[in-house]
């Protein structure tokens, strides 16, 4: 008789402190993916966000914003629902309407 050898691969060993630092990484992704999709399905947009939707790129300065203030004191009140608080919060039905007028050219934006 010949001897065989197992050539079958060997299962990496893993301790249970790896175990749990892979709970940990897995409920952190959850709750990132949780968060983004309320975010995402939420009827509220902050500045940084309308302004970011408008096509402006966020910067430290805050001059992105002043779109939003363009809009909010416009004669024709483009932004006519916003939170009363700093920061401002926008309602993002109006800001998809702004947006279809800037693409449809019945707009121009600062």
């Amino acid at each position: 008789m010949s001897a065989t050898m197992n050539t079958a691969p060997i299962a990496p060993t893993i301790n249970n402190e790896y175990l749990a630092n892979l709970l940990v990484r897995q409920i952190e992704l959850l709750e990132e993916q949780n968060r983004l999709l309320r975010k995402e399905n939420s009827e509220w947009l902050s500045g940084d966000e309308a302004a970011e939707m408008l096509g402006k790129v966020p910067n430290a300065s805050g001059r992105h914003l002043d779109v939003l203030r363009y809009l909010r004191n416009h004669p024709k009140k483009y932004l006519s629902t916003f939170g009363q608080l700093r920061p401002y919060t926008y309602l993002r039905e109006e800001v998809q309407e702004v947006l279809r007028l800037v693409k449809a050219g019945r707009l121009v934006l600062p």
